[in-house]
C-alpha cells in the first residue's frame, strides 16, 4: 500500500455532477490524478473550496430507486450526501499518481481499498470547474465495487442484543445502517426509557409499540379478552407513544397472550395508528392452515379503518399449505388495487425459527422467490439476537448478504437494482424515513461499498452465528462504521 499523505494531486473526471445549492453540470474527460505542478496555472481557474469529508469514487452506483446502476462518485460532508457524480464517458483511468518531482506512478486502482489522505487536493471534472478539497478529505476508490444506500431492516427483534452490544457489529457487517425493533407485539415497556438506557448506537434505530407490552401494562400476561376500559387505556398509551415519535404499532395475532385480541379490538388501535399516519405491523393469526382467512381478517381491519398495513414475514408455512401462495398473492394485490395501503416483508430462508434443530424445510423456495419478485414486498430479517449474540436462526447474521449472494448473484432471480431497492428505498418509504434509503444530494450519508462477487452470508442452520463477509466500507450518518472490512467502533447512529 502506497503512502499518499504528502503528495499533491489534480483529479480530472469524466462525469456529470449535481451538488447541493450549486447546480454544477460538469463536462467530459477521463479520471486521473496529476501533479498540481504540471497544471498550467495561468489558464487554470481558481478552485472552489469545499469541505467534503469523503469522496467514494470510481464505483458502480446503485442509488436505491430501482434505476439502472451507473459509474460515478459520491461526496459526503458531515452527515449528508452533498454531491453525486455520474460518468458521461464509458471509461475511467487507473489512478495516475505523480509526486512533486514529476515522477508518475500508474497504479492499478483495484490494488487497495485504502482511502487517500492529501494535504492539497483539487478535484476537477474539466479545466473550468475545479473543487479544492480540504486537507482532511478522504478518497475511497471503489473500483469494481457497488456503492449503495445502507440497508434498512424494518423487522427485527434485537433489543436485548443492542442493550449489551451498542456497536451492533453483527448488523453492520450485513450492510444494515437502520433497523426497527418492537415487532410482533414485543416492544419495550417504555420507549423513552429504553432510548435513554441504550445511549449511542452504531446504527440508526426506531421502535414500534408492541401490543403485548400494552397488555402487560394494563392487563398482565393473562390471555383474557380486554374489557372496554382496558382497551381505552391501551389505546391511550398507544396514542402517547405514537405522539412521541414511534413509527407504528405491532401485533402478533398468533402468539400468546396476543391471541386474545378480537378483530374489533384491533380496529380500535388501527384507528389510533391512522390518526398519526403511522403503520400497523401485523403477524397474521395463522401462517399455515388458516392463512387465507387470517389475511382476510387484517384486510377487513384495513378496509374499515384506512390504516397502513405492514404484513410481516410473508409465507405459507408447511408443505401442505404451499399451494396457498398463489391465492395469497392474488388477495394481496387485489387489496392494493382496491386502494388499501399494504406492503409486506420477507426473509431469505426456506425454513422458519420453528424449524430450529431439524432439517425441515417449511417454506417453499419457489414461493419465496416469487414473493421476493412481487411489487410492494421488500426484505426484512425477522431476526432475534440475545444479549451475547446467540441466535436460533441464521437470518440474524446473514439475511441481507444472502439476498445478494443467492438471489442476485447465483440464482439471478432479482436484478441488483431491484434487490437494492427492496433493502433501501422501499422500507424507507414505508416507514417515512424520507432522508434515507436512496443516494441523492441532501440525503443522510448512510451508504456502503461492497464487491458483489465477494459478499456472502456464512451463517447456516448448523452454525447460525457466523458473521457475513464482503462489506468493505459502511457509513452511518457520514461516519465510517466499517473501514476496509473492519468495524471501527463508531457510535454514529441516530434514534429515528
Amino acid at each position: 500500500m502506497k503512502d499518499f499523505s504528502r503528495r499533491k494531486f489534480l483529479l480530472y473526471g469524466g462525469l456529470a455532477v449535481v451538488t447541493a445549492g450549486t447546480g454544477f453540470a460538469l463536462g467530459k474527460g477521463a479520471f486521473a490524478f496529476q501533479d498540481l505542478g504540471a497544471v498550467n496555472r495561468s489558464r487554470a481557474p481558481e478552485p472552489i473550496p469545499v469541505q467534503w469529508d469523503h469522496i467514494v469514487w470510481n464505483g458502480k452506483i446503485v442509488d436505491g430507486t430501482g434505476a439502472p446502476p451507473y459509474r460515478g462518485a459520491v461526496a459526503i460532508e458531515g452527515d449528508r450526501i452533498v454531491a453525486l457524480f455520474r460518468e458521461e464517458n464509458d471509461f475511467f483511468h487507473s489512478l495516475q499518481l505523480s509526486d512533486t518531482s514529476g515522477h508518475q506512478d500508474n497504479t492499478d486502482s483495484t490494488q487497495s481499498m485504502a482511502g487517500l489522505h492529501n494535504e492539497s487536493f483539487t478535484f476537477m471534472a474539466n479545466e473550468k470547474e475545479p473543487f479544492l478539497l480540504s486537507p482532511h478529505c478522504k478518497i475511497i476508490n471503489a473500483e469494481g465495487r457497488c456503492i449503495t444506500p445502507g440497508f434498512i431492516d424494518v423487522h427485527s427483534h434485537n433489543e436485548r442484543y443492542l442493550g449489551t452490544n451498542p456497536q451492533a457489529e453483527i448488523r453492520l457487517l450485513q450492510g444494515i445502517t437502520t433497523q426497527i425493533g418492537g415487532n410482533c407485539g414485543n416492544s419495550v415497556p417504555s420507549i423513552a426509557k429504553f432510548q435513554k438506557e441504550l445511549g449511542p448506537l452504531g446504527l440508526n434505530y426506531s421502535q414500534l409499540v408492541g401490543y403485548r407490552n400494552l397488555r402487560n401494562l394494563v392487563i398482565g400476561e393473562e390471555d383474557q379478552k380486554a374489557s372496554p376500559s382496558q382497551i381505552e387505556a391501551m389505546a391511550s398509551l398507544l396514542r402517547d407513544a405514537l405522539s412521541a415519535g414511534a413509527p407504528g404499532f405491532s401485533v402478533a395475532l398468533e402468539y400468546y397472550p396476543q391471541t386474545a385480541i378480537t378483530t374489533e379490538e384491533l380496529e380500535v388501535y388501527a384507528r389510533v395508528v391512522k390518526e398519526f399516519d403511522k403503520v400497523l405491523a401485523v403477524h397474521l393469526r395463522s401462517e399455515s392452515d388458516q392463512l387465507l382467512e387470517a389475511f382476510d381478517e387484517v384486510i377487513t381491519v384495513a378496509r374499515k379503518t384506512d390504516v397502513a398495513i405492514q404484513y410481516g414475514h410473508v409465507k405459507a408455512l408447511f408443505e401442505r399449505n404451499w399451494h396457498k401462495h398463489k391465492p395469497l398473492m392474488e388477495r394481496f394485490h387485489g387489496a392494493i388495487a382496491e386502494g388499501i395501503d399494504l406492503w409486506g416483508d420477507v426473509y431469505a430462508y426456506d425454513f422458519s425459527s420453528w424449524d430450529f434443530g431439524s432439517n425441515r424445510v417449511s417454506i417453499s423456495e419457489a414461493n419465496l422467490i416469487d414473493t421476493l419478485q412481487q411489487e410492494r414486498i421488500f426484505v426484512g430479517s425477522d431476526s432475534g439476537l440475545y444479549e451475547d449474540g446467540r441466535v436460533n436462526h441464521p437470518r440474524a447474521f446473514g439475511n441481507f448478504p444472502r439476498i445478494l449472494a443467492r438471489y442476485v448473484r447465483e440464482k439471478e432471480v432479482l436484478s441488483l437494482e431491484e434487490a437494492i431497492a427492496k433493502m433501501t428505498s422501499q422500507p424507507a418509504q414505508r416507514f417515512h424515513f424520507h432522508d434515507r434509503g436512496t443516494l441523492a444530494v441532501g440525503k443522510k450519508a448512510d451508504l456502503l461499498v461492497f464487491d458483489l462477487e465477494k459478499i456472502q452470508d456464512r451463517a447456516t442452520r448448523q452454525q447460525p452465528d457466523l458473521l457475513s463477509e464482503g462489506i468493505d466500507y459502511l457509513f452511518v450518518n457520514g461516519v465510517e462504521a466499517i473501514a476496509e472490512g473492519i468495524p471501527t467502533g463508531a457510535l454514529a447512529g441516530q434514534w429515528l
